[in-house]
């Protein structure tokens, strides 16, 4: 793995007391393109060579020809990432996934040793796939990758790092919990692709319902609502949607057998990838077609922003078109405080988790001291994430056993014990 730049260990940044999170931001803000060694250039253009060398060695294995057709599969009409070897393009999610399958096929690729993990191929496919959306200098790509290399080398070597929450994006839980599997760190999630769990994986838990599943339970109860509310069952549906990873599992089951079942025609079927520079084309789509519901999954907040205007500017919004998104980006804080409040009016969204009535007292507490309007399902699943660490860590706690009648028994703590200690009395 390329050497890490020396302002990435500096004692003014790396203070032993900060949380790693914080120690990893303060790092990767310290590293500029201009300031890189030529030690460090050189080695990540060898790295960047030898992942394309192993891509192109593996590509006829099998695993290697599999990634291959699934990302072609799923291939939808956004297409712009090259997977390498291929003809043609897929998604950029899809490639990383195609390019980093066989950048390992033969496990030959850098190392880096401390950690026994291959970082090279988490970080390169996925600045290749993202290089090819948004251009940039050589040197900014590799300044990227080093930071990308360092942020997971720090987390990999902290001593005192026994769990993990977070990755906002499906498409990115998939690619740190690579690294974290092999460091043996549990990671719990509130991503929400099916292809998180079925990897077989043992340090990672989903705590959300799947993307199907909520797809599954979400769609007759849209209709029902709709139903009670209208007089008038929904008959055409229409989905704007980009190519991550949760967009993907939430539409699934609609597409493959949903739609079907519930007597729904799609009218409207569009993906894109994110970030999205232009609406118009999608809702003019949806405008010609005018569906019953719309099915709207963007998961970047700028993403929901640009939609939503342009609903508004095209008659849409207001409820006009009941619109329907999976998801917190489209119920994020951020995305009213930027743009006109009377635009998302009547928009709603299907999520795992969100505030109750039972949760008022934390609400209360979470609004004082952040001073957001309400409590996001990251604020609420996080919140319950350190309530499972704190049980975790407490249930890891030390036994004490004793030698009883010929067999080790547990004495301590009281409420694990299988029989009381025997102790000399005074």
């Amino acid at each position: 793995m390329p050497p890490v730049a020396r302002s990435m260990n500096s004692p003014a940044i790396v203070e032993a007391h900060e949380p790693l999170a914080a120690r990893i931001a303060r790092a990767v803000a310290a590293v500029s393109a201009a300031s890189l060694s030529s030690q460090v250039i050189d080695k990540v253009k060898l790295c960047l060579a030898d992942l394309i060398g192993c891509a192109f060695e593996s590509r006829d294995l099998p695993w290697s020809r599999q990634a291959v057709q699934i990302a072609e599969a799923l291939n939808g009409k956004a297409g712009g990432a090259t997977i390498i070897g291929a003809p043609g393009s897929t998604t950029g999610c899809d490639a990383a996934f195609a390019n980093a399958v066989m950048g390992h096929g033969l496990v030959r690729e850098d190392m880096h040793a401390g950690s026994i993990s291959h970082l090279g191929i988490v970080v390169l496919p996925t600045l290749l796939a993202l290089a090819q959306y948004r251009r940039v200098s050589g040197r900014d790509f590799i300044a990227a990758a080093v930071v990308g290399y360092a942020a997971q080398r720090m987390v990999a070597e902290s001593p005192n790092l026994v769990v993990a929450t977070g990755a906002y994006l499906s498409s990115f839980t998939l690619a740190v919990t690579e690294v974290t599997e092999r460091a043996q760190l549990p990671v719990v999630t509130f991503s929400y692709s099916d292809l998180i769990t079925s990897r077989g994986f043992k340090y990672l838990f989903q705590t959300s319902a799947t993307g199907v599943q909520q797809a599954e339970g979400s769609l007759p109860a849209l209709l029902e609502l709709a139903e009670k509310a209208s007089g008038q069952r929904p008959k055409t549906i229409g989905i704007v949607m980009d190519n991550t990873a949760a967009s993907v599992s939430f539409v699934k089951p609609m597409r493959d057998h949903q739609f079907e079942k519930l007597g729904l025609k799609l009218v409207v079927d569009e993906t894109f990838t994110p970030p999205l520079a232009n609406a118009t084309p999608l809702i003019e789509k949806v405008r010609s077609a005018r569906p019953d519901i719309l099915i709207l999954l963007p998961t970047v907040i700028s993403d929901a922003k640009l939609l939503l205007e342009k609903m508004n500017e095209f008659g849409l919004g207001h409820g006009k078109v009941p619109t329907i998104a999976n998801g917190a980006a489209i119920l994020d804080p951020d995305l009213r405080n930027n743009m006109n409040i009377d635009q998302l009016e009547g928009v709603m969204a299907v999520v795992a988790d969100w505030t109750t009535s039972a949760q008022k007292d934390f609400v209360a507490e979470v609004k004082s001291k952040t001073k957001e309007p309400w409590a996001t399902q990251h604020f609420v699943t996080t919140y319950g994430d350190m309530w499972i660490f704190k049980a975790a860590l407490e249930a890891a706690g030390l036994l004490i056993v004793q030698w009883q009648k010929g067999v080790p028994i547990t004495v301590y703590p009281a409420r694990d014990a299988l029989a009381a200690p025997v102790w000399p009395k005074p």
